[in-house]
């Protein structure tokens, strides 16, 4: 008897398996598609001093408004920053650098596909002798010294 080898049997199987899925692919026209959108946007900015320069090396955190999953990153050389593929909604932001922390920027908007902008600003340094200022206020003179 014969003996019939299924090698050929089995390649014919895989070829006409193929097919099946390449024309089931091709009618519901998802062989060369774009992938689907990603749920996700990105965030970019830029850390500017008191004076209004980029600051190069601050530290940037990120977290979402609720204040779970922080994140940090660093800005460049001129300042900009940017926190990439973040999931749609709401999150919470500041700078760090030069001992001087920005205040924060509350619920910064995400959206997918696009890019949210955000410019974050460090205080004024002031001097460690200097008392801090309360705008509109006129500091108290000193009396004067008697003299010995």
């Amino acid at each position: 008897m014969a003996r019939v080898s299924s090698t050929p049997v089995a390649v014919l199987m895989v070829l006409l398996a193929t097919a099946v899925w390449l024309a089931a692919s091709l009618w519901s026209g998802t062989v060369g598609a774009a992938p689907p959108p990603r749920l996700s946007g990105s965030l970019t900015g830029i850390v500017l001093s008191a004076g209004g320069k980029g600051v190069a090396g601050a530290r940037v955190i990120l977290q979402v408004a609720d204040g779970s999953h922080p994140h940090t990153t660093q800005s460049d050389a001129k300042g900009h920053f940017r926190f990439p593929a973040l999931r749609q909604g709401n999150y919470d932001l500041r700078a760090q650098a030069q001992g001087q922390w920005s205040e924060w920027e509350h619920n910064v908007l995400v959206r997918s596909g696009r890019e949210t902008r955000v410019t974050l600003r460090l205080p004024l340094k002031q001097r460690l002798a200097d008392p801090p200022r309360v705008p509109g206020a006129n500091p108290a003179k000193a009396p004067p010294r008697a003299s010995p």
